[in-house]
């Protein structure tokens, strides 16, 4: 299993010193959730906000700059929906934070404003088309980019599902969710397994899960988290903002074909790509159970790793009574 890094454990005031030592920041912070990262909104004095990120010390740098680079260059072609990264006094992204003799790594982003899309069910048609809209924007303005650093094996790319699934399904819960997630993992070694080689790679989000992505009204107004980047399927990406939208649907294909349709006003989808997003929503869900499971395990009583899994165990069930032919060819009639 990909290593997991120690979540930094700091006091606030020891926060707020290294915000005023190294930005000249000052303000009150609000802890924000995260699996890896310490994160905070910091109410500036004087207005506005910033949020301040702490990663362990033991995450690759490589990685943190990599993902310090997308978000300059997603700024740059203006991608409204996505924070930019502030530089230190001394002109550097990426800051030491040192307590207790481990040290961690600071960054500062600019805030983006909204609700977390989990707090705005039920979710309209504008705002499901909004939300693939603006994952296809993001990922159209990826494609063409690599870094190195995004070339590494990784537990939640879905390019790896089936072996991930396969390892951490005993430590499910129940014997009904481990059955579900075994269809699943045989649909999807049978409809997406094979079409692998049909399908383009780019570097993308990896992460548009309903406590990632913002929204106001009808309209996406944030996607923030870039700690999951990773080289792979480009069409994971609508995958996972779909399987997180559908979660407490009424009509999950309406959802399915609402959210694809935003994705393709702004990122065509080729054929084979329409034919593994269904097969490929069932198992992100299927794996995000197994690594829930293998992380509560790892660390019990992180509320954060749980908060999506009692949508998910409900939604299994009815994912796998829907038929996914039924699904694809709707998809296709949809976006003809």
């Amino acid at each position: 299993m990909t290593a997991v890094a120690h979540k930094p454990d700091l006091a606030e005031d020891e926060i707020r010193r290294w915000l005023w030592e190294n930005y000249s920041i000052d303000g009150s912070l609000e802890p924000l959730p995260g699996e890896r990262d310490l994160n905070f909104k910091c109410c500036v004095e004087g207005g506005g906000s910033v949020v301040c990120k702490i990663s362990s010390g033991s995450e690759d740098l490589e990685f943190l700059a990599a993902q310090t680079e997308v978000m300059a260059l997603l700024n740059q072609r203006d991608l409204a929906a996505v924070p930019n990264i502030l530089a230190s006094n001394r002109g550097v992204f990426m800051v030491p934070l040192i307590d207790g003799g481990r040290e961690h790594v600071g960054r500062v982003l600019t805030f983006v404003a909204g609700r977390v899309l989990a707090r705005c069910a039920p979710y309209g048609v504008p705002l499901l088309r909004s939300l693939g809209r603006t994952v296809g924007q993001l990922d159209r303005a990826l494609l063409g980019y690599d870094n190195p650093a995004f070339h590494h094996k990784f537990d939640w790319d879905l390019a790896h599902a089936m072996e991930v699934v396969g390892r951490c399904r005993e430590l499910l819960p129940s014997s009904r969710l481990r059955d579900g997630v075994d269809r699943i993992r045989r649909e999807f070694a049978d409809l997406a397994v094979p079409r692998f080689g049909q399908l383009r790679k780019s570097v993308i989000h990896n992460d548009a899960n309903d406590h990632n992505v913002l929204a106001d009204g009808d309209r996406v107004t944030g996607l923030i988290d870039f700690g999951d980047m990773v080289h792979t399927y480009t069409i994971c990406d609508l995958a996972i903002a779909v399987a997180y939208a559908i979660l407490g649907a009424e009509d999950i294909p309406l959802v399915v074909k609402e959210v694809a349709t935003g994705y393709h006003e702004s990122m065509p989808l080729e054929d084979a790509e329409l034919g593994v997003l269904f097969p490929m929503v069932r198992m992100r869900l299927a794996l995000s159970a197994c690594m829930a499971a293998h992380q509560m395990r790892l660390r019990p009583g992180d509320p954060y790793l749980s908060i999506s899994q009692e949508p998910i165990r409900r939604t299994l069930p009815r994912l796998l009574a829907l038929d996914g032919n039924e699904v694809h060819a709707m998809l296709k009639e949809s976006l003809a």
